[in-house]
């Protein structure tokens, strides 16, 4: 019997989320992104003072061990939307070996729960178009609420959906 648990990161456990990212992009993106654009993104995305930076200005980062495996993480923090306070959420990816055991669905609870608690208006975050993670978000109760095409540089773009779930 499996039994997995969820805590909030401290900046020790940042590097578990650096491996979970680097071991789960290549994978994951490998049909959507060349592997070069994957080292471009992990490298800045994922960079150790990059996401120590983020853990002081207050996102908060979530890990998710399965016995005694790291298998996935959440990253999310409050932003003001117009007239609105939302919660977005930076990242949320699943070791491969882990997917299809609802461990993202787990996640995603954590950070629903933590608005609800908080009173937010909605839940915020961006997927690549072609990710089929898409699918997971729209069952989940997300809709595409608008696309975003960004220059992250080196010649590389994002082109993502913008989703939104109404709390």
């Amino acid at each position: 019997m499996h039994s997995n648990s969820i805590r909030i990161a401290n900046q020790e456990d940042l590097i578990w989320v650096r491996q979970i990212a680097y071991a789960t992009w290549p994978i994951c993106y490998k049909e959507i992104v060349s592997q070069d654009q994957i080292q471009f993104m992990l490298n800045y995305m994922y960079d150790l003072d990059e996401l120590k930076q983020q853990h002081e200005r207050g996102v908060i980062f979530k890990l998710l061990t399965d016995e005694k495996t790291d298998a996935g993480f959440i990253a999310f923090e409050k932003v003001r939307r117009e007239a609105a306070t939302a919660l977005r959420v930076h990242k949320l990816y699943v070791l491969p070996e882990f997917h299809k055991k609802k461990f993202g669905r787990a996640l995603l609870e954590e950070a629903i729960n933590y608005a609800r608690e908080n009173r937010l208006a909605f839940l915020e975050l961006n997927v690549n178009k072609h990710n089929p993670a898409v699918d997971f978000y729209k069952r989940i109760g997300f809709q595409v609420a608008d696309t975003m095409v960004l220059d992250i540089g080196n010649g590389y773009i994002m082109d993502d959906y913008i989703m939104v779930m109404k709390l």
